[in-house]
């Protein structure tokens, strides 16, 4: 005799700050055994980025490796864009969502004090977090 060990459902409309509610119970292929219901609920968050390195006051020299690092809750890649001012200087493009990049700070970057790095989603270019203050390339 087969007994059903486990089964799982993918739910795909989910909407952002929501509260979902489910149940279950099993039956018998014959109908003979019907257990009692179970159940449980959850909540969804808001999709979100946030910008751990560089978010403000470091120092970074030109010529030289270090990581940009990120925490958010996407399944889609994001877009990693470096900032002078309000100037878009340089863009490491899409990249896989993992949290962190390895970003080469560029020769030919201008020396300067006000920089920032802008991190949005590959779908939604209204979804970002940008350093909360300038860094600098020396």
């Amino acid at each position: 005799e087969k007994y059903l060990v486990g089964s799982s459902y993918t739910f795909e409309s989910a909407e952002p700050n929501t509260s979902y509610f489910w149940r279950v119970k099993s039956v018998s292929m014959d109908k003979k055994v019907v257990s009692d219901w179970t159940g449980s609920s959850f909540r969804t968050v808001p999709p979100e980025i946030q910008v751990i390195s560089p978010n403000g006051g470091e120092s970074l020299k030109r010529g030289t490796t270090t990581y940009i690092r990120w925490k958010d809750n996407l399944n889609e890649d994001v877009i990693i864009d470096i900032y002078k001012g309000d100037t878009l200087v340089d863009s490491l493009g899409a990249v896989v969502s993992n949290g962190a990049i390895s970003w080469e700070v560029s020769l030919t970057l201008a020396l300067g004090d006000d920089y920032s790095v802008k991190i949005k989603s590959s779908l939604d270019e209204t979804m970002y977090d940008s350093s909360d203050a300038v860094f600098t390339i020396k």
